[in-house]
C-alpha cells in the first residue's frame, strides 16, 4: 500500500475489568475517514453506578 492509497483508521475497543483483574472484551470497532459519522464520540461520561459513589444529583430545572 502506498501513501496515496493509505486510509487513516482508528480502532476503538470497549472492555471491562473483572474483580480478579481479567479483561473482558465487549466491543471493537474500526473507524476510517471514509465513515467518520458511524460512531458519535463525545467527552460526556455516564454517572458512576458503583456502590462507593453517591447517586447522581438531578439537574436544577431553574438553572441553565
Amino acid at each position: 500500500m502506498n501513501r496515496q492509497t493509505a486510509i487513516s483508521a482508528m480502532t476503538l475497543q470497549v472492555y471491562r475489568i473483572t474483580s480478579t483483574g481479567e479483561r473482558v472484551d465487549l466491543a471493537q470497532r474500526t473507524i476510517t475517514l471514509t465513515t467518520p459519522a458511524d460512531v458519535e464520540i463525545d467527552s460526556t461520561w455516564p454517572p458512576c453506578r458503583c456502590p462507593r459513589c453517591p447517586p447522581p444529583i438531578p439537574p436544577d430545572p431553574l438553572r441553565w
